[in-house]
């Protein structure tokens, strides 16, 4: 029932607008995860907004309203490979218009500092996940901290450049 191939992607870590032009409208979304992860699905809206998460063959896993606020939100662990149902709508049924949906990975990652950032170079950080094991490097901009018009590069402790 709830598998319809031809349900839009949702992808990981996105933001979608969500457009509910009908009176009683559900949206559904498919949605795959990249790791076998912690996943939060939420609603970004001034209208009350109801979500559901459903398993590949169409059983009920999670629903939700008003996690945040008015807006709902589903928090679970999600197994790498596998396909869900996302079903989003508006708590009110008479209620028309759109919403922001956001789904995001939740990595519990630990960080690394191969390079710290400071007033010249950018940094390099590397991050793995205690839980699904998922790693990654971030290129950290340089940084700056000001104080009395002196950059103190937060991460290297460098304090001997004045902003003249």
């Amino acid at each position: 029932m709830y598998a319809a191939p031809d349900y839009p992607v949702l992808s990981p870590d996105t933001n979608t607008d969500v457009l509910i032009d009908t009176a009683g409208q559900i949206v559904y979304y498919r949605f795959t995860a990249d790791h076998s992860c912690d996943y939060a699905f939420h609603s970004i809206s001034d209208e009350d907004t109801y979500g559901e998460l459903y398993a590949q063959d169409g059983t009920l896993l999670y629903e939700n309203d008003d996690y945040y606020g008015m807006n709902f939100g589903i928090a679970c662990n999600l197994e790498a490979g596998e396909s869900y149902i996302l079903a989003v709508s508006f708590l009110d049924t008479e209620v028309t218009g759109r919403f922001e949906l956001v789904a995001q990975t939740n990595h519990d990652d630990t960080i690394e500092v191969i390079q710290s950032p400071n007033c010249n170079d950018s940094g390099v950080w590397h991050h793995s996940c205690t839980i699904c094991g998922y790693e990654w490097t971030e290129i950290v901009p340089p940084t700056h901290d000001y104080e009395n018009g002196v950059c103190l590069a937060i991460e290297s402790g460098r304090s001997d450049l004045l902003i003249k």
